[in-house]
């Protein structure tokens, strides 16, 4: 039997005494003869080591003089970290050599080692202990059990070692024959056998009961606490550390606070339930509610180790104490209510009171017998959960009857409400009656007046059959027109196809790149355009030659003839060196479809009027030409037009000799990735036709050296200005940049697969049927990306 609980109910109720004779060397041998049983209590010497540096070697010796007689019946060690020495002797007059068995009845000791000396000889067991595995226990039994074989006529001397560790030990000392050993282990486990199987059966019945009627809550926490109830008392026992969990000492000793306190969480929980008081009594539930918090997490504590077995002795009788007293009090509250739930409840704990009380002063007086005193505690266990069980199921009785009344009163209340609705239907078919006898008076009426409109409709159906006639006519004129329509903007499309520029054209000017062209419509204000620049020189082999190369005019560009021709002209017998240069524009006109189709054709006339004829090749004088150009063709002072027709652009002159680039952009920027890391080359703020002079306004040109493998990108607002996504939202030039960061160093190829694939995907939804559908596509769409 584990004395730690009877430790902690003791010191609720009474004061522990101990008292000891002087200083005695002078041990009364125990005589061993035909008695089962010796209660060795009051019969053996105590030292109590504060220092814990004392050994066997020290204590056996002749010297020592510093054991205490015991005169109780019980040994008690307080809360402490001393370690104890217990000595006694024994002499057997059996007339051969006799089997015992000497038990020390507490199976929580945390360290505790047997010594006995016999004729100079001294005999040591293995240490063991709650803080030991179960394995190093010389018998396997629940408590600490050491066989002896005693010489009969011989004196033995025995050391006993205890060590705490800061818990308090109660050690009851017996010696049994080994007939009296099998006969007490057999008295032991019958009654435990009982006891734990009356809980199962009150656990199984309960569980019944739950299979019959899942309404009631309460069982599961009756279950709980039962099942927590038993489980502590089989650790108590010292079975559940012998049959369970043998190799983990620690979990004995945890179990042995964790499992109250989850007794008292479950109890309070159960008393809840049981009384229903979150439906009659909020404030007092909440109450429950907070008290069961703190001890789950004073719970979760313990099982750290955070306090020390005092704090812990504290901390439980103090949560007990509370819960107890609030479960009485709650008891006692519905006592009006439910007098005989109320009965049931506190008998139980009354129980469970009387037989602690009994138990704790039997422990200290040794008044009653051994089976009395060891389990008085487990009689209280078993009457509590029987009454517990009783009330239980009354409790159930009186819900079913209550649920049994309250369906019988909803049936009367459905009868009189059907009878009432008899009642009101009666009353409301006359009514209706009534009502349909007019209405009849009424349709007879009303069909006269249908007969008359019946005859107004045929001779109007007869004018709609002519009318949607006339309508079908229409519709075969229109759908004839539309197509027609549609068949010329098709060949518009061939057309303005076929002025701009090839992709093969513009591939054989720049190899590694890519063109990611998407029209709104069939038509597209979007385009680019792409012209060779070659600058032909030539050197003469004699310096007359070189003489006459100054006498080339110098308005000969201004006049529109090329360098090369006039160099061809003026000089003989020369070698020719040609300088490469590309002019790429990426331009985005106003509108779509027909109208940016027609500012796209102004644009690209312009363009080409410009570098081709006009020879003006800077980007930055382009841009001015071309805003002048635009004014000039569209004539601002029409009245037709708004006044904001024109376009945004990118142009870049890419010198491939001196590997050079210079760039001019209105709205439109270029982007180059050099040594993996991104130059943004904004244009200018202005769009080309919304000033009508801007020589006074600065228009930026960037001057960008170059080098292989540099990787450039031109492109119209059309990609990033595309909704879509799961928010709706515009693709921003944000996400254009990130997208670009990733890609760029792919195959011109898969880039444009990819930034396609991107734009697919991000205009791609799923409607509420789960189809895929694609939102509208808001503008025309070009990107060109080019590798040096």
């Amino acid at each position: 039997m584990n004395y730690k609980f009877v430790i902690l109910i003791t010191l609720t109720f009474a004061r522990f005494g101990h008292t000891v004779n002087l200083y005695s060397d002078n041990i009364p041998v125990i005589i061993l003869k035909d008695a089962p049983e010796y209660n060795l209590n009051e019969r053996v010497c105590i030292y109590k080591d504060t220092t814990g540096r004392a050994t066997i070697y020290n204590v056996q010796s002749n010297d020592f003089k510093y054991f205490k007689r015991n005169n109780q019946n019980n040994i008690y060690f307080p809360f402490s970290y001393n370690t104890y020495w217990i000595k006694f002797r024994v002499k057997s007059k059996h007339s051969h050599i006799n089997n015992y068995f000497l038990e020390i009845k507490n199976s929580t000791v945390n360290k505790l080692q047997l010594y006995y000396k016999y004729q100079n000889i001294l005999v040591s067991s293995q240490e063991t202990g709650d803080s030991h595995p179960f394995r190093t226990r010389q018998i396997q039994n629940r408590n600490f059990v050491f066989s002896l074989d005693l010489i009969p006529d011989k004196i033995y001397t025995f050391y006993i070692k205890v060590n705490g560790e800061g818990d308090a030990l109660n050690l009851p000392i017996c010696l049994y024959s080994s007939k009296g050993f099998v006969n007490k282990v057999v008295r032991e486990y019958t009654f435990y056998s009982m006891f734990y199987g009356i809980l199962i059966t009150m656990l199984i019945t309960t569980i019944l009961m739950v299979f019959i009627n899942l309404r009631f809550k309460v069982h599961f926490y009756y279950i709980a606490y039962i099942f927590i109830i038993g489980f502590w008392n089989f650790n108590l026992d010292g079975l559940g550390f012998q049959f369970l969990y043998p190799g983990l000492p620690w979990l004995t000793n945890r179990l042995v606070f964790v499992l109250p306190l989850l007794g008292f969480i479950s109890l309070a929980v159960f008393t809840s339930d049981f009384f229903e008081i979150k439906k009659h009594r909020p404030r007092l539930y909440f109450y429950f509610v907070t008290i069961n918090i703190l001890t789950a997490l004073i719970t979760l504590l313990s099982i750290f180790d955070i306090f020390n077995l005092w704090h812990t002795f504290i901390i439980l009788l103090v949560v007990g104490s509370i819960i107890l007293l609030s479960i009485s009090i709650s008891a006692i509250i519905f006592y009006r209510k439910a007098p005989t739930l109320s009965v049931y409840y506190l008998l139980s704990f009354l129980v469970l009171i009387i037989c602690t009380v009994i138990f704790s002063s039997n422990v200290i007086t040794g008044a009653f017998g051994s089976m009395f005193r060891d389990n008085a505690l487990k009689f209280g266990f078993i009457f509590q959960a029987i009454i517990l069980f009783i009330g239980l199921t009354f409790r159930t009785k009186l819900h079913q009857n209550l649920l049994h009344k309250e369906a019988i009163q909803h049936l009367k209340e459905i009868n009189w409400l059907k009878e009432k609705a008899n009642i009101n239907l009666e009353q409301k078919v006359l009514e209706r009656t009534d009502e349909i006898e007019k209405r009849n008076a009424q349709l007879k009426t009303a069909y006269d007046e249908i007969s008359c409109i019946n005859i107004e409709l045929e001779q109007q159906k007869e004018e709609l059959s002519a009318v949607r006639d006339k309508i079908e006519e229409q519709n075969v004129i229109l759908e004839k027109r539309n197509k027609d329509i549609t068949d010329s903007i098709n060949y518009a499309k061939q057309i303005q196809k076929s002025i701009f520029p090839s992709n093969e054209h513009f591939k054989k000017l720049l190899h590694d790149s890519f063109i990611l062209l998407m029209h709104k419509e069939i038509l597209s204000g979007a385009f680019y355009f792409i012209e060779e620049i070659n600058h032909v020189a030539s050197q003469s082999a004699t310096q007359g030659n070189v003489a006459n190369q100054g006498a080339i005019p110098s308005n000969a560009a201004s006049q529109g003839t090329t360098l090369s021709r006039t160099l061809t002209n003026n000089m003989s017998a020369s070698h020719t060196v040609t300088n490469r240069e590309i002019i790429l524009a990426v331009v985005d006109c106003t509108g779509h479809g027909v109208p940016g189709a027609l500012m796209s054709l102004i644009a690209r006339n312009l363009l080409y009027h410009i570098i081709k004829e006009l020879n003006i090749i800077q980007p930055v004088e382009i841009l001015r030409e071309l805003n002048d150009g635009i004014f000039k063709t569209l004539g601002r002072t029409s009245s037709h037009l708004t006044g904001k027709e024109g376009m945004d652009i990118g142009i870049a002159k890419i010198d491939f000799n001196n590997m050079r680039l210079q760039f001019s952009g209105a709205k439109n920027s270029l982007y180059m990735f050099k040594n993996e890391k991104l130059h943004i080359y904004r244009g200018s703020g202005f769009s080309i036709g919304s000033f009508y002079n801007i020589d006074k306004i600065e228009v930026i040109e960037h001057n960008i050296e170059l080098q292989k493998g540099d990787v450039l990108y031109m492109f119209t607002d059309g990609y990033t200005s595309q909704r879509g996504g799961a928010d709706r939202k515009k693709f921003k030039f944000n996400q254009f940049r990130e997208l670009l960061n990733e890609l760029h160093g792919k195959p011109m190829i898969y880039q444009r697969q990819i930034l396609e694939n991107t734009f697919e995907k991000w205009i791609s939804f799923k409607d509420n049927t789960g189809a895929v559908q694609a939102f509208e596509q808001i503008d025309d769409i070009l990107i060109i990306g080019i590798r040096i």
